[in-house]
């Protein structure tokens, strides 16, 4: 009976841990909710040469064709708000080697609200990464309206290559 209850006793608390990192980690990726950005199409940039960094792309695609309001995106990372996006477009940024946690969060205007979308990875010194944002649009099953969603993934080096050639460059300044 008492080698039940401690086993019993064991398995909570490592459910409970487990869920408390992944909480952490979900809930540390993205800024404070009431940070906002304008966003600007822009010349288009490059990043600069640190080999200690990474440089990170984020590509949004706005799948969500036939609405009048184009999606903003804002992109966090680590527990703070890098930047945004708005519809087919690119941004990037410079990170430090480690793990880091993006968040992907999607306002889809007066449209159907909107969405997060998380990702972990490992950055490296001197490796680019590409991340699409996609936004969709997901059929209601009863057919009474479209529901909106954002998902985020990690592409391949020619993928995102392509994807940049097909998108517009933006810059974002933080509103006070």
């Amino acid at each position: 009976m008492k080698a039940s209850v401690m086993m019993i006793s064991i398995f909570s608390l490592l459910i409970a841990a487990v869920a408390a990192a992944q909480s952490t980690s979900v809930a540390g990726a993205c800024g404070q909710p009431t940070v906002k950005f304008d966003v600007k199409t822009a010349p288009a940039a490059a990043p600069g040469s640190e080999p200690d960094k990474s440089v990170v792309y984020i590509i949004e695609r706005d799948l969500t064709t036939r609405t009048f309001v184009t999606p903003s995106t804002r992109i966090g990372m680590d527990g703070e708000w890098l930047g945004a996006t708005r519809g087919n477009s690119y941004s990037f940024f410079v990170v430090a080697p480690g793990t880091h946690h993006l968040c992907a969060d999607t306002k889809f205007g007066g449209v159907g609200g909107g969405g997060q979308a998380f990702l972990h990875f490992n950055a490296r010194p001197g490796v680019t990464y590409f991340f699409e944002v996609r936004n969709m649009r997901v059929g209601d099953p009863k057919g009474s309206e479209e529901l909106r969603d954002v998902a985020v993934e990690q592409l391949d080096e020619d993928e995102g290559q392509y994807l940049l050639l097909m998108s517009t460059f933006v810059s974002s300044q933080r509103r006070n």
